[in-house]
């Protein structure tokens, strides 16, 4: 799937969270869901999160994603449940601790969207790494191809639940 599915498919995972979250951390959750989601291909050698800049032109996730390929090549330990794992110790457990434990969740979550979105494509993923062995939520004809148009209709739908839950959280503003 394309970094645009799978940031509407974190964003879309807040629906989860909505019923014990304040509406002022819709926000931060928002950017957690979205971060989580792009997490996963961290080891692609081309990603929109390996190009992510700060407002100062520093690429902060350029140099880890640049070992991360080399070392795991794409779609290896970051597309498994150990990767998720290690990703909950590394960075959700900090962020639980030292700034909101329901944005470490919104991060969970948008990782586990991805690796739900990329198991349903043709290529599967390594669920239970080190096995190789690809995991696919789809039976064979379903499966998708990245960037098909299967995949703008997923896009589509995933973005229009996104757009709902955030727009849910407005409140009418009392006059």
């Amino acid at each position: 799937m394309t970094w645009r599915t799978h940031l509407a498919g974190g964003l879309a995972t807040l629906w989860l969270l909505k019923p014990f979250v304040p509406l002022e951390s819709i926000g931060l959750l928002a950017i957690a869901a979205g971060l989580g989601a792009l997490l996963p291909d961290l080891d692609a050698r081309e990603s929109r999160i390996k190009n992510l800049t700060l407002g100062t032109g520093i690429a902060p996730f350029a140099l880890p994603a640049f070992a991360l390929h080399r070392l795991l090549g794409h779609r290896g330990l970051l597309h498994s449940l150990l990767g998720l794992l290690l990703v909950a110790l590394v960075v959700g457990l900090p962020i639980a601790l030292y700034l909101e434990p329901v944005a470490a969740i919104a991060l969970l979550l948008g990782y586990a969207s991805h690796l739900a979105l990329d198991a349903s494509t043709k290529a599967g993923i390594p669920l239970w790494f080190p096995s190789r062995r690809r995991v696919h939520l789809l039976p064979p004809k379903l499966r998708i191809t990245t960037g098909s148009e299967p995949e703008d209709i997923v896009l589509a739908l995933l973005a229009m639940t996104a757009i709902a839950i955030l727009l849910s959280t407005l409140q009418p503003s009392v006059v």
